[in-house]
Protein backbone atom coordinates (compact mmCIF):
# COMPACT_ATOMS: atom_id res chain seq x y z
CA UNK A 1 0.00 0.00 0.00
CA UNK A 2 1.11 3.57 -0.66
CA UNK A 3 1.80 5.80 2.31
CA UNK A 4 -0.90 8.43 2.65
CA UNK A 5 0.09 11.70 0.99
CA UNK A 6 -1.29 15.22 1.15
CA UNK A 7 -2.33 16.10 -2.42
CA UNK A 8 -3.79 19.39 -3.68
CA UNK A 9 -5.63 19.35 -7.02
CA UNK A 10 -6.27 22.65 -8.83
CA UNK A 11 -8.97 22.04 -11.43
CA UNK A 12 -12.54 23.00 -12.31
CA UNK A 13 -12.98 19.95 -14.55
CA UNK A 14 -15.26 17.29 -13.05
CA UNK A 15 -13.51 14.58 -15.09
CA UNK A 16 -10.12 15.54 -13.66
CA UNK A 17 -11.48 15.61 -10.12
CA UNK A 18 -13.19 12.23 -10.46
CA UNK A 19 -10.03 10.76 -12.02
CA UNK A 20 -8.01 11.89 -9.01
CA UNK A 21 -10.63 10.66 -6.53
CA UNK A 22 -10.68 7.24 -8.19
CA UNK A 23 -6.92 6.71 -8.30
CA UNK A 24 -5.75 8.76 -5.30
CA UNK A 25 -8.66 8.18 -2.93
CA UNK A 26 -6.43 6.58 -0.30
CA UNK A 27 -4.62 9.89 0.18
CA UNK A 28 -5.61 13.21 1.75
CA UNK A 29 -7.10 14.99 -1.27
CA UNK A 30 -8.05 18.67 -1.38
CA UNK A 31 -9.62 20.20 -4.50
CA UNK A 32 -9.43 23.87 -5.44
CA UNK A 33 -11.08 25.92 -8.16
CA UNK A 34 -9.89 29.24 -6.72
CA UNK A 35 -6.25 30.22 -7.32
CA UNK A 36 -6.18 32.50 -4.27
CA UNK A 37 -7.56 29.76 -1.99
CA UNK A 38 -4.99 27.31 -3.36
CA UNK A 39 -2.08 29.65 -2.63
CA UNK A 40 -3.36 30.49 0.84
CA UNK A 41 -3.74 26.81 1.68
CA UNK A 42 -0.26 25.91 0.37
CA UNK A 43 1.25 28.53 2.67
CA UNK A 44 -0.62 27.10 5.67
CA UNK A 45 -0.14 23.39 4.91
CA UNK A 46 2.69 22.39 2.63
CA UNK A 47 1.33 19.45 0.58
CA UNK A 48 3.37 16.51 -0.66
CA UNK A 49 2.03 16.82 -4.21
CA UNK A 50 0.29 19.57 -6.21
CA UNK A 51 -1.58 18.71 -9.43
CA UNK A 52 -2.32 21.65 -11.75
CA UNK A 53 -4.85 21.37 -14.56
CA UNK A 54 -3.31 22.80 -17.73
CA UNK A 55 -6.74 23.93 -18.97
CA UNK A 56 -6.60 26.74 -16.36
CA UNK A 57 -3.24 28.04 -17.59
CA UNK A 58 -4.70 30.72 -19.86
CA UNK A 59 -7.03 31.98 -17.13
CA UNK A 60 -4.42 32.72 -14.45
CA UNK A 61 -1.31 33.23 -16.56
CA UNK A 62 2.37 32.21 -16.25
CA UNK A 63 3.14 34.44 -13.24
CA UNK A 64 0.49 32.67 -11.18
CA UNK A 65 1.84 29.23 -12.10
CA UNK A 66 5.36 30.34 -11.19
CA UNK A 67 4.08 31.52 -7.81
CA UNK A 68 2.49 28.15 -7.06
CA UNK A 69 5.77 26.41 -7.82
CA UNK A 70 7.71 28.82 -5.62
CA UNK A 71 5.29 28.23 -2.73
CA UNK A 72 5.63 24.46 -3.03
CA UNK A 73 8.69 24.33 -0.79
CA UNK A 74 8.45 20.65 0.08
CA UNK A 75 5.87 19.65 -2.49
CA UNK A 76 6.27 18.28 -5.98
CA UNK A 77 4.29 20.00 -8.75
CA UNK A 78 2.80 18.11 -11.69
CA UNK A 79 0.73 19.35 -14.62
CA UNK A 80 -2.27 17.35 -15.85
CA UNK A 81 -2.93 18.07 -19.51
CA UNK A 82 -5.69 16.92 -21.87
CA UNK A 83 -4.12 18.79 -24.79
CA UNK A 84 -0.74 19.36 -26.39
CA UNK A 85 1.40 21.66 -24.23
CA UNK A 86 4.76 20.60 -25.65
CA UNK A 87 5.70 24.21 -26.42
CA UNK A 88 5.70 24.95 -22.68
CA UNK A 89 7.65 21.90 -21.52
CA UNK A 90 10.97 23.69 -21.08
CA UNK A 91 9.34 26.62 -19.30
CA UNK A 92 7.43 24.31 -16.97
CA UNK A 93 10.67 22.52 -16.09
CA UNK A 94 12.34 25.87 -15.47
CA UNK A 95 9.76 27.06 -12.92
CA UNK A 96 9.83 23.76 -11.04
CA UNK A 97 7.22 21.46 -12.56
CA UNK A 98 8.50 17.90 -12.22
CA UNK A 99 6.39 16.17 -14.86
CA UNK A 100 3.61 16.81 -17.36
CA UNK A 101 1.11 13.95 -17.26
CA UNK A 102 -1.19 13.39 -20.21
CA UNK A 103 -4.74 12.90 -18.99
CA UNK A 104 -6.51 10.51 -19.01
CA UNK A 105 -3.95 7.77 -18.47
CA UNK A 106 -3.67 4.28 -17.02
CA UNK A 107 -3.72 3.99 -13.24
CA UNK A 108 -0.41 2.12 -12.96
CA UNK A 109 1.36 4.78 -15.07
CA UNK A 110 -0.22 7.64 -13.11
CA UNK A 111 0.82 6.18 -9.75
CA UNK A 112 4.32 5.30 -10.93
CA UNK A 113 4.90 8.94 -11.96
CA UNK A 114 3.57 10.40 -8.72
CA UNK A 115 5.17 7.80 -6.45
CA UNK A 116 8.40 6.67 -8.15
CA UNK A 117 10.13 3.80 -6.41
CA UNK A 118 7.20 3.08 -4.10
CA UNK A 119 5.12 -0.08 -4.12
CA UNK A 120 1.98 0.83 -6.03
CA UNK A 121 -0.61 -1.82 -5.30
CA UNK A 122 -3.61 -1.03 -7.46
CA UNK A 123 -6.82 -0.74 -5.51
CA UNK A 124 -8.56 -2.93 -8.06
CA UNK A 125 -6.29 -5.81 -7.09
CA UNK A 126 -6.52 -5.38 -3.33
CA UNK A 127 -9.10 -8.14 -3.02
CA UNK A 128 -7.62 -9.20 0.31
CA UNK A 129 -9.23 -6.11 1.86
CA UNK A 130 -12.69 -7.23 0.75
CA UNK A 131 -14.93 -9.20 3.05
CA UNK A 132 -16.05 -11.76 0.48
CA UNK A 133 -19.16 -13.04 2.24
CA UNK A 134 -21.54 -10.53 3.80
CA UNK A 135 -24.96 -12.24 3.88
CA UNK A 136 -26.47 -9.25 5.71
CA UNK A 137 -25.92 -7.17 2.56
CA UNK A 138 -27.13 -9.71 0.00
CA UNK A 139 -30.01 -7.37 -0.81
CA UNK A 140 -27.52 -4.94 -2.38
CA UNK A 141 -27.45 -5.90 -6.06
CA UNK A 142 -24.10 -6.12 -7.83
CA UNK A 143 -21.05 -8.36 -7.82
CA UNK A 144 -18.54 -6.07 -9.54
CA UNK A 145 -15.26 -5.39 -7.76
CA UNK A 146 -16.38 -1.84 -6.95
CA UNK A 147 -19.57 -3.15 -5.37
CA UNK A 148 -17.62 -5.71 -3.35
CA UNK A 149 -15.39 -2.94 -2.05
CA UNK A 150 -18.45 -0.83 -1.26
CA UNK A 151 -20.30 -3.63 0.55
CA UNK A 152 -17.21 -4.38 2.61
CA UNK A 153 -16.85 -0.73 3.59
CA UNK A 154 -20.56 -0.32 4.37
CA UNK A 155 -20.58 -3.36 6.63
CA UNK A 156 -17.50 -2.11 8.45
CA UNK A 157 -18.79 1.41 9.11
CA UNK A 158 -22.28 0.14 10.00
CA UNK A 159 -20.83 -1.30 13.20
CA UNK A 160 -19.89 2.20 14.40
CA UNK A 161 -21.82 5.36 15.29
CA UNK A 162 -19.49 7.67 13.35
CA UNK A 163 -21.24 10.15 11.00
CA UNK A 164 -20.97 9.16 7.34
CA UNK A 165 -21.02 11.35 4.25
CA UNK A 166 -22.27 9.64 1.08
CA UNK A 167 -20.90 11.25 -2.07
CA UNK A 168 -21.83 10.56 -5.66
CA UNK A 169 -23.75 11.62 -8.70
CA UNK A 170 -27.51 11.97 -8.74
CA UNK A 171 -29.25 8.63 -9.19
CA UNK A 172 -26.47 6.44 -7.77
CA UNK A 173 -28.61 5.36 -4.82
CA UNK A 174 -27.06 7.27 -1.90
CA UNK A 175 -30.31 7.13 0.07
CA UNK A 176 -30.62 3.38 -0.54
CA UNK A 177 -27.08 2.73 0.69
CA UNK A 178 -27.71 4.90 3.75
CA UNK A 179 -30.72 2.70 4.58
CA UNK A 180 -28.52 -0.36 4.09
CA UNK A 181 -26.05 0.93 6.71
CA UNK A 182 -28.92 1.49 9.16
CA UNK A 183 -30.40 -1.93 8.44
CA UNK A 184 -27.24 -3.88 9.32
CA UNK A 185 -26.21 -1.64 12.22
CA UNK A 186 -27.00 -2.13 15.88
CA UNK A 187 -29.79 0.42 15.40
CA UNK A 188 -31.47 -1.61 12.66
CA UNK A 189 -34.64 -2.16 14.71
CA UNK A 190 -34.88 1.53 15.61
CA UNK A 191 -36.45 4.29 13.47
CA UNK A 192 -34.88 5.47 10.23
CA UNK A 193 -35.81 8.91 8.94
CA UNK A 194 -34.73 10.41 5.63
CA UNK A 195 -34.92 14.18 5.12
CA UNK A 196 -34.16 15.96 1.84
CA UNK A 197 -32.80 19.33 2.94
CA UNK A 198 -33.22 20.70 -0.57
CA UNK A 199 -36.97 20.12 -0.38
CA UNK A 200 -37.57 22.02 2.88
CA UNK A 201 -37.93 25.83 2.73
CA UNK A 202 -35.35 27.64 4.86
CA UNK A 203 -38.15 29.18 6.94
CA UNK A 204 -39.36 25.71 8.00
CA UNK A 205 -36.10 23.77 8.23
CA UNK A 206 -35.34 24.62 11.86
CA UNK A 207 -38.79 23.63 13.14
CA UNK A 208 -38.71 20.43 11.04
CA UNK A 209 -35.39 19.36 12.53
CA UNK A 210 -35.62 20.67 16.10
CA UNK A 211 -39.38 20.64 16.68
CA UNK A 212 -41.36 23.45 18.35
CA UNK A 213 -42.63 24.31 21.80
CA UNK A 214 -46.09 25.77 22.23
CA UNK A 215 -45.99 29.56 22.07
CA UNK A 216 -42.74 29.64 20.08
CA UNK A 217 -44.56 31.78 17.53
CA UNK A 218 -48.14 32.59 16.60
CA UNK A 219 -50.29 29.43 16.53
CA UNK A 220 -47.27 27.28 17.38
CA UNK A 221 -48.06 23.98 19.06
CA UNK A 222 -45.76 21.52 20.77
CA UNK A 223 -44.49 19.05 18.17
CA UNK A 224 -41.44 16.88 17.82
CA UNK A 225 -38.87 17.35 15.08
CA UNK A 226 -36.76 14.79 13.28
CA UNK A 227 -34.08 14.84 16.00
CA UNK A 228 -36.68 13.67 18.52
CA UNK A 229 -38.51 11.31 16.15
CA UNK A 230 -35.34 9.47 15.14
CA UNK A 231 -34.54 8.84 18.81
CA UNK A 232 -31.99 6.03 19.15
CA UNK A 233 -32.28 5.29 15.43
CA UNK A 234 -30.74 6.90 12.35
CA UNK A 235 -31.37 10.28 10.73
CA UNK A 236 -30.30 10.63 7.09
CA UNK A 237 -29.95 14.22 5.90
CA UNK A 238 -29.83 14.18 2.11
CA UNK A 239 -28.59 17.14 0.05
CA UNK A 240 -26.78 18.48 3.13
CA UNK A 241 -25.11 21.09 0.93
CA UNK A 242 -28.49 22.87 0.77
CA UNK A 243 -28.53 23.49 4.54
CA UNK A 244 -28.87 27.23 5.17
CA UNK A 245 -26.00 29.24 6.63
CA UNK A 246 -28.06 30.02 9.75
CA UNK A 247 -28.69 26.32 10.49
CA UNK A 248 -25.16 25.07 9.87
CA UNK A 249 -23.75 26.16 13.28
CA UNK A 250 -26.84 24.75 15.04
CA UNK A 251 -26.39 21.35 13.41
CA UNK A 252 -22.70 21.44 14.29
CA UNK A 253 -23.65 22.05 17.92
CA UNK A 254 -25.96 19.01 17.91
CA UNK A 255 -23.25 16.80 16.44
CA UNK A 256 -20.65 17.94 18.97
CA UNK A 257 -22.72 18.21 22.15
CA UNK A 258 -25.50 15.68 21.45
CA UNK A 259 -27.91 18.34 22.74
CA UNK A 260 -30.51 20.63 21.20
CA UNK A 261 -33.46 22.83 22.10
CA UNK A 262 -36.85 22.89 20.44
CA UNK A 263 -37.71 26.21 18.82
CA UNK A 264 -39.14 28.41 21.58
CA UNK A 265 -38.01 26.15 24.42
CA UNK A 266 -35.40 26.67 27.14
CA UNK A 267 -35.30 22.96 27.94
CA UNK A 268 -32.30 21.01 26.71
CA UNK A 269 -33.05 17.71 24.95
CA UNK A 270 -30.47 14.99 24.48
CA UNK A 271 -29.81 13.43 21.07
CA UNK A 272 -28.64 9.82 20.72
CA UNK A 273 -29.29 9.66 16.99
CA UNK A 274 -26.80 8.28 14.44
CA UNK A 275 -26.35 10.81 11.61
CA UNK A 276 -25.82 10.01 7.94
CA UNK A 277 -25.41 12.67 5.26
CA UNK A 278 -25.35 12.79 1.47
CA UNK A 279 -24.68 15.24 -1.31
CA UNK A 280 -23.92 15.33 -5.01
CA UNK A 281 -22.54 18.86 -4.63
CA UNK A 282 -18.87 19.81 -4.28
CA UNK A 283 -18.73 20.74 -0.59
CA UNK A 284 -15.04 21.65 -0.77
CA UNK A 285 -15.83 24.23 -3.43
CA UNK A 286 -18.75 25.46 -1.29
CA UNK A 287 -16.28 25.91 1.59
CA UNK A 288 -13.92 27.89 -0.62
CA UNK A 289 -16.81 30.14 -1.62
CA UNK A 290 -17.98 30.59 1.97
CA UNK A 291 -21.30 28.78 1.47
CA UNK A 292 -20.52 25.83 3.75
CA UNK A 293 -18.74 25.92 7.10
CA UNK A 294 -15.42 24.10 7.15
CA UNK A 295 -15.86 22.97 10.77
CA UNK A 296 -19.20 21.37 9.89
CA UNK A 297 -17.72 19.73 6.80
CA UNK A 298 -14.89 18.10 8.74
CA UNK A 299 -17.41 16.94 11.37
CA UNK A 300 -19.71 15.18 8.87
CA UNK A 301 -16.97 13.95 6.52
CA UNK A 302 -15.06 11.82 9.02
CA UNK A 303 -15.75 8.85 6.74
CA UNK A 304 -16.69 9.90 3.19
CA UNK A 305 -18.20 7.09 1.14
CA UNK A 306 -18.02 7.49 -2.63
CA UNK A 307 -20.86 5.73 -4.44
CA UNK A 308 -19.54 4.77 -7.90
CA UNK A 309 -21.57 5.83 -10.95
CA UNK A 310 -23.16 3.03 -12.96
CA UNK A 311 -20.73 3.49 -15.85
CA UNK A 312 -17.88 2.47 -13.51
CA UNK A 313 -19.62 -0.77 -12.54
CA UNK A 314 -21.24 -1.66 -15.84
CA UNK A 315 -20.86 -5.38 -15.12
CA UNK A 316 -23.68 -4.95 -12.58
CA UNK A 317 -26.17 -3.85 -15.27
CA UNK A 318 -27.45 -7.40 -16.05
CA UNK A 319 -28.14 -8.08 -12.35
CA UNK A 320 -29.83 -4.72 -11.81
CA UNK A 321 -31.90 -5.11 -14.98
CA UNK A 322 -33.09 -8.55 -13.86
CA UNK A 323 -34.34 -7.08 -10.57
CA UNK A 324 -36.23 -4.30 -12.36
CA UNK A 325 -37.71 -6.79 -14.85
CA UNK A 326 -39.00 -9.23 -12.23
CA UNK A 327 -42.17 -7.33 -11.35
CA UNK A 328 -43.09 -7.12 -15.05
CA UNK A 329 -42.39 -10.82 -15.74
CA UNK A 330 -40.26 -9.93 -18.75
CA UNK A 331 -36.71 -10.51 -19.97
CA UNK A 332 -34.20 -8.79 -22.25
CA UNK A 333 -32.97 -10.02 -25.59
CA UNK A 334 -29.21 -10.28 -26.00
CA UNK A 335 -29.15 -7.23 -28.28
CA UNK A 336 -31.24 -5.25 -25.83
CA UNK A 337 -28.79 -6.06 -23.04
CA UNK A 338 -25.88 -5.13 -25.30
CA UNK A 339 -27.51 -1.77 -25.92
CA UNK A 340 -27.82 -1.20 -22.18
CA UNK A 341 -24.19 -2.15 -21.64
CA UNK A 342 -22.97 0.27 -24.31
CA UNK A 343 -24.72 3.30 -22.78
CA UNK A 344 -22.96 5.72 -20.39
CA UNK A 345 -25.91 6.18 -17.95
CA UNK A 346 -25.59 9.82 -16.88
CA UNK A 347 -28.70 9.31 -14.74
CA UNK A 348 -27.19 6.17 -13.17
CA UNK A 349 -29.39 3.49 -11.55
CA UNK A 350 -32.47 5.71 -11.49
CA UNK A 351 -32.19 6.16 -15.25
CA UNK A 352 -31.68 2.42 -15.78
CA UNK A 353 -34.82 1.60 -13.79
CA UNK A 354 -36.85 4.16 -15.76
CA UNK A 355 -35.49 2.79 -19.04
CA UNK A 356 -36.47 -0.79 -18.10
CA UNK A 357 -39.92 0.29 -16.90
CA UNK A 358 -40.53 2.24 -20.12
CA UNK A 359 -39.54 -0.75 -22.25
CA UNK A 360 -41.80 -3.08 -20.27
CA UNK A 361 -44.79 -0.75 -20.69
CA UNK A 362 -44.21 -0.19 -24.40
CA UNK A 363 -43.95 -3.82 -25.46
CA UNK A 364 -46.44 -6.67 -25.09
CA UNK A 365 -43.80 -9.31 -25.75
CA UNK A 366 -42.22 -11.30 -22.94
CA UNK A 367 -38.78 -10.71 -24.44
CA UNK A 368 -37.83 -7.04 -24.85
CA UNK A 369 -36.00 -6.31 -28.10
CA UNK A 370 -33.41 -3.59 -28.57
CA UNK A 371 -35.98 -1.47 -30.42
CA UNK A 372 -37.78 -0.79 -27.15
CA UNK A 373 -34.65 0.38 -25.35
CA UNK A 374 -34.62 4.17 -25.49
CA UNK A 375 -32.73 6.81 -23.56
CA UNK A 376 -34.03 10.21 -22.50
Amino acid sequence: MLLEKSIFVYSCDIAVREFCKQYLGNNRLEFYSSYDCLCSRIQLVSPDIILLDYSLFEFIGPDAWEKVCSLAVSGTVYVLSQEDCSSFVNWFKKIGVKEIIEFPCREEFFLSVLFPGEKTCLRESESSEIISDIPELDFLVGSSLKMKHLKSLLFQVAQTDVPLLFLGESGTGKSFFAQAVHRVSGRGQKPFYSVNMGAIPDSLAETELFGTDSGAFTDAVCREGYFSAAGDGTLFLDEIGELSASLQPKLLHVLESKEYRKVGSAKISHCNTRFLFATNADLQKAMEEGRFRSDLYYRIAIIPIEIPPLRERASDIPELSHVFLEEHKKALSDKALDKLMDYSWPGNIRELKNCITRACVMTKDDIISENYISFC
